[in-house]
């Protein structure tokens, strides 16, 4: 049901001209209840991302926690990261940072045999 429903929310044409229309190109990564966005950097982006997890929420019933989110930023100062978590409501953090108990973000060192 997830994957009909993420299928069905990112190849919806009024998604893929809500997109279009903000010059967006997002990039997602998903397990189990988790997601991982990529995006260029912009506030306009975070909004417009806020929006279509609303739209996903008015689709499948599903409610997203934006308490529970967190934004990070790539090259992007860390003022400017915490300026727009505080205007979606959730936190920010950077690099590097734990997911599915790995770390991400960190240099590999070569282990040698």
């Amino acid at each position: 049901m997830a994957l009909r429903l993420k299928s069905f929310l990112w190849n919806s044409p009024v998604i893929k001209e809500f997109l279009k229309a903000n010059d967006m190109n997002i990039s997602s990564l998903q397990y189990a209840d988790d997601a991982i966005f990529f995006g260029e950097w912009s506030k306009t982006n975070a909004l417009c991302l806020v929006h279509i997890l609303r739209c996903f929420h008015d689709v499948s019933g599903l409610r997203i926690s934006l308490a529970k989110c967190q934004l990070f930023g790539i090259g992007i100062p860390l003022d400017d990261v915490e300026s727009v978590s505080r205007s979606i409501n959730c936190s920010f953090s950077f690099f590097p940072f734990t997911y599915l108990m790995l770390v991400v973000g960190k240099g590999i060192r070569k282990i040698e045999a």
